[in-house]
């Protein structure tokens, strides 16, 4: 009876074994799987979550190259806009220069019209007083009509500057 107890022992014993090692080859059967299938899954999420962040990337920079895009628009039209201004500042500068040029050129003009009106009148006075013989007369003529002709060019001048010439 020893002896077939031991037997048994043996055969339950090798049975046992046989039963644990297929159990423990279908663990690793299972383990393999069930790693394969965490890495697949781990590797297609991996995959979507790149894709999203690429997409929302894409956005991203789409939305900043729109707001580049929209600011140089806002500077090139604020540029054109200094330029125009600027060609504006610079046409008035050059037109009141010309104005006081012809100002000054005015003013010498009505100074110098005084005085022959003055010297002319002062002329004619001294003829019709008898002081000087009838040559003095059409000199004194000649200098009232140089000095009618400085205070005009004085006088068309400021209407020309204030704007109160027909064209």
């Amino acid at each position: 009876l020893g002896f077939l107890r031991g037997v048994q022992f043996d055969i339950i014993e090798q049975e046992t074994k046989r039963v644990l090692d297929a159990v423990l080859d279908e663990l690793d059967a299972g383990g393999a799987n069930l790693r394969a299938n965490l890495e697949a899954k781990a590797t297609k999420m991996a995959s979507e979550e790149s894709k999203r962040l690429m997409a929302r990337a894409d956005k991203t920079s789409a939305a900043v190259a729109g707001a580049i895009t929209a600011n140089r628009a806002t500077v090139l039209e604020e540029m054109a806009t200094l330029k125009d201004l600027k060609q504006k500042y610079d046409q008035l500068k050059e037109e009141k220069a010309a104005q006081r040029k012809s100002g000054l050129f005015g003013v010498a003009a009505f100074i110098a019209g005084l005085a022959y009106v003055s010297t002319g009148v002062n002329d004619l006075l001294r003829v019709a007083t008898g002081a000087s013989d009838q040559d003095a007369a059409v000199q004194g003529v000649a200098e009232l009509a140089l000095g009618a002709v400085g205070i005009y060019v004085y006088q068309s001048r400021i209407d020309a500057r204030d704007g109160n010439v027909e064209k």
